[in-house]
């Protein structure tokens, strides 16, 4: 499935990765370096199609659950998790929606809750983009530079990424034992 991928960026260029980037970002960007790598087309031309269709597909994705915020925060679920989340979320501000970008499985639900504590656009816009490029670009250059070696690579971005979220639970386990500790004494 990702030869097909590369030849229809190869074929379309940037509007190939432009569309990808509507779907899926983290192997779009390792494919589009590698493709530049190949010598398919320009690096920077490649990545900014991606950018561009990833920040469309965050910005509808945001608008969607800012426009419903009312709604989701009606909904049972949220009422029972959402203060929790808030909480850590008013801990890390804005950070947390760059950050996120980096731990696998995070982006989505950071861009919606985001979206539905109704961030500023500016901010969104200009915090997520930040996160996109910096961790767009680095997996582009990534492929570029391993473009013989990608199946390597996109298994091993899977892999840090999960050990990223493991350290993360283990974290939050940690300092949830010790509050629970000290509400006891």
């Amino acid at each position: 499935m990702q030869e097909k991928l590369g030849q229809l960026l190869a074929t379309y260029g940037p509007l190939a990765a432009f569309v990808w980037g509507l779907l899926e970002t983290d192997i779009l960007f390792l494919v589009v370096g590698a493709s530049a790598g190949l010598g398919k087309f320009g690096f920077f031309v490649g990545v900014a199609g991606a950018y561009a269709g990833a920040l469309v597909h965050d910005g509808v994705l945001f608008w969607l659950s800012r426009s419903g915020a009312d709604r989701i925060r009606g909904n049972a679920a949220y009422q029972k998790f959402g203060p929790r989340v808030e909480a850590i979320a008013r801990r890390m501000g804005a950070f947390q929606l760059f950050a996120a970008r980096f731990i696998y499985g995070i982006r989505y639900p950071s861009v919606i809750f985001w979206g539905i504590q109704k961030m500023e656009w500016g901010t969104f816009l200009l915090v997520n983009g930040l996160g996109h490029l910096v961790w767009g670009t680095g997996l582009a250059a990534a492929g570029y530079f391993l473009a013989d070696r990608l199946e390597m690579l996109k298994e091993n971005v899977v892999l840090v990424q999960k050990g990223v979220l493991g350290l993360v639970l283990v974290l939050l386990a940690y300092f949830w034992v010790k509050r629970m500790r000290a509400k006891k004494s």
